[in-house]
């Protein structure tokens, strides 16, 4: 395998890059998908497709970045710098474009090699740009409290959110993560009042005039709406949701079968310097205050708010084959699905597709791995539940007749339960029984709490030590259906948690 040198001002360039990443969402434009003109599509825009470049043109979307001061209309990110690509000397140059479509359609022109993206935009655009076939090479990292959720009424349960205006950029990560928390309740997008804006930041002050009842986008936009509106509070962080954001960098199918080395150099390249800047808070600190036109206290805020991805985490995510990871393919199908159903667009191709593995098999070999945040994985104690947030409907089980077999109905609802659970790593599944012929909630019976849990367990990956009977059963059975004997499962976060 080449090795790769960055210079030193290549070395400032890729750190730059990978700093901007920590906070997520910013300025996105138009989110509604247009006409494509891309590389098979357009005669004005038809390029061929070149082979070892002497420089590989990288684009940044602003909604994939921190960078609240950036004007729309872009500029760059740095300096250009030398790298070693495939063996032969290149520049690699950093450019920053006004929203995801635009960094799209730059690299169905060929005027792009690379864009970095959140996963969700790739989901939202992917059909409009399918004629450069776009591939998400690589997993940059997750937002792991860099997007949030605030409201007026931090005490209101999210149940009762019908009817309440939300405020976030239409198809930012911000509303795809207001869309399923609607979803978890069993609350369709129409139950609530939709006040669309420009970005995230142009939302967060609506929200901090008084304009919105709710508010979605990145954190430090979201901070300081909430520091302005007396009262309220942020609710729920992609800390507690650190699968649901990841970035990732798309390139044509075209230029990745034709370059696949200089791209798997680049990505070690890129991996090296998040490794640095992870082991060094304050040097991404202080790049974010000269890029993203933030104060040196949020720039440390958002050092704290992204999880680097290292080849380990990218081996997972592409493969599939760690449970306790959500594979990339299944998170741009699972933004697709929203996307489709509530912007009413045409996604057809298979989401399958839009993740390819082959970059990061280049990377067999390479045992390094980037320095990450905890992944919070052990459930929090249970002195940490005085005022829990339930982030699902209670869902009521039927087992067959009185057996200790849940119907199919049943096990098709505690899926959806379960892949909330992967994907909001803090929560625990709470489990809790009425009793016959009382108003009492209690545990569930053995047999059925062991067939809850071996079905949680076994058929979906939930971990065992996150799955719990009896424990704030006064959230969980607090519906007005007095069925003696019913089971029912929520979703639950802890209260005291570090948002």
């Amino acid at each position: 395998m080449n090795s790769i040198t960055i210079h030193r001002s290549g070395r400032a360039l890729i750190a730059c890059a990978a700093a901007a990443m920590i906070c997520a969402a910013s300025i996105p434009g138009n989110w509604a998908p247009g006409d494509a003109r891309g590389a098979r599509s357009s005669a004005r825009d038809a390029f061929t497709e070149r082979t070892a470049p002497g420089t590989l043109n990288v684009l940044l979307a602003p909604d994939a970045l921190c960078l609240p001061g950036l004007p729309h209309a872009g500029r760059p990110a740095g300096h250009d710098g030398t790298v070693t690509l495939g063996g032969r000397p290149a520049a690699i140059k950093f450019r920053i474009t006004g929203n995801p479509r635009a960094a799209l359609l730059e690299l169905a022109r060929g005027s792009a090699d690379a864009v970095f993206l959140p996963a969700d935009a790739l989901a939202l655009y992917r059909s409009s740009f399918a004629s450069c076939n776009p591939v998400a090479f690589m997993l940059a990292g997750y937002s792991r409290g860099a997007h949030a959720v605030a409201s007026a009424n931090p005490r209101s349960p999210f149940a009762s959110s019908r009817g309440l205006r939300i405020a976030c950029a239409r198809g930012d990560s911000g509303h795809l993560m207001m869309l399923h928390l609607l979803e978890m309740q069993g609350l369709d997008p129409s139950d609530v009042q939709w006040v669309f804006t420009m970005s995230p930041p142009d939302a967060a002050s609506l929200f901090a005039r008084g304009g919105a009842d709710l508010c979605a986008g990145d954190y430090i936009s979201v901070a300081r709406a909430v520091k302005r509106r007396a009262s309220s509070g942020i609710v729920l962080t992609t800390r507690d949701a650190g699968s649901l954001v990841p970035s990732v960098f798309v390139t044509r199918e075209s230029f990745m079968l034709r370059n696949p080395r200089a791209l798997a150099d680049f990505a070690r390249a890129w991996m090296d310097e998040s490794a640095r800047l992870a082991e060094s808070p304050e040097t991404a600190s202080e790049t974010l205050v000269s890029v993203c036109r933030i104060s040196a206290e949020e720039s440390r805020e958002c050092a704290s708010r992204v999880m680097f991805a290292g080849i380990d985490d990218n081996r997972s995510v592409f493969s599939g084959s760690d449970r306790a990871r959500v594979p990339l393919a299944f998170m741009i199908e699972f933004a697709s699905l929203r996307w489709e159903k509530t912007l009413h667009v045409r996604l057809e191709a298979a989401a399958s597709s839009l993740a390819d593995p082959a970059i990061m098999g280049l990377l067999a070999g390479d045992a390094r791995e980037t320095q990450r945040h905890d992944r919070a994985d052990t459930p929090p104690a249970v002195e940490d539940w005085k005022e829990p947030t339930l982030l699902s409907a209670p869902l009521r089980l039927v087992f067959e007749g009185k057996d200790s077999v849940l119907t199919g109905a049943s096990r098709t609802a505690l899926r959806g339960i379960a892949l909330s659970a992967r994907l909001y790593e803090r929560a625990r599944i709470l489990v809790c029984r009425r009793a016959e012929e009382s108003d009492r909630w209690t545990n569930a019976p053995a047999a059925r709490f062991a067939e809850i849990t071996r079905v949680l367990n076994g058929e979906f990956g939930i971990a065992r030590e996150r799955i719990v009977e009896g424990l704030r059963c006064d959230l969980v059975g607090g519906s007005s259906d007095t069925t003696g004997g019913r089971v029912d499962v929520a979703l639950a976060l802890p209260s005291g948690r570090d948002l």
